[in-house]
């Protein structure tokens, strides 16, 4: 009998959207759209992805038919280049529901803090004061870590505007709201 080794393994999680009538897209459109918002083009987007414009054409046109409406509107070029694609509001709307999905996705892998630590259990009305400990803005969201009194450090996904408007910068003192599934951020008026 071989001697037994140690196996490591680790969770996986795959992120896809779905609408009522089933699956729309997974990582392989999330990346396209995103490259399409930053290059300008389909044409860069799919070399920058290493497939072909028609291959990429083809998976825009599948999400588009099972949403019902364009993702992506684009301009012809002539002789000299010129052309140009865009996300249409529902392509932005999408790329950031995206975003932030996988954001919270990325947060709950990485996060090691222990829930179990907190001395209560916590309901949708729990409002604990807190300071703001960090904020690190990315393209869509924005990701602020607070501490509470409890002993423990609570991480929040909030889009990038919300922290703006909130004017959140280290040592801010902040109301973290808790519910099942996320955490939210009030400014605390002094």
């Amino acid at each position: 009998m071989a001697e037994e080794q140690d196996i490591i393994t680790k969770p996986v999680v795959k992120l896809w959207l779905e609408t009522e009538k089933g699956y729309v897209f997974g990582e392989g459109a999330f990346e396209l759209l995103g490259k399409i918002e930053k290059y300008g083009t389909i044409s860069k987007a799919a070399t920058s992805m290493n497939m072909s414009y028609r291959q990429a054409w083809g998976i825009l046109k599948k999400v588009e038919k099972r949403l019902g409406e364009p993702l992506v509107e684009t301009k012809r070029g002539g002789a000299y280049g010129g052309g140009r694609s865009t996300l249409t509001p529902l392509g932005r709307r999408i790329l950031q529901q995206y975003c932030v999905e996988k954001e919270i996705i990325q947060i709950k892998r990485d996060d090691d803090l222990r829930w179990e630590d907190l001395s209560r259990k916590l309901s949708t009305r729990n409002q604990l004061d807190a300071e703001v400990i960090s904020v690190e803005n990315r393209d869509v969201t924005s990701i602020v870590k607070v501490r509470i009194s409890a002993p423990t450090l609570v991480t929040a996904v909030i889009t990038r505007e919300a922290a703006e408007e909130l004017s959140l910068k280290k040592g801010t003192r902040v109301q973290a709201s808790m519910k099942a599934t996320s955490v939210m951020i009030d400014r605390n008026e002094e």
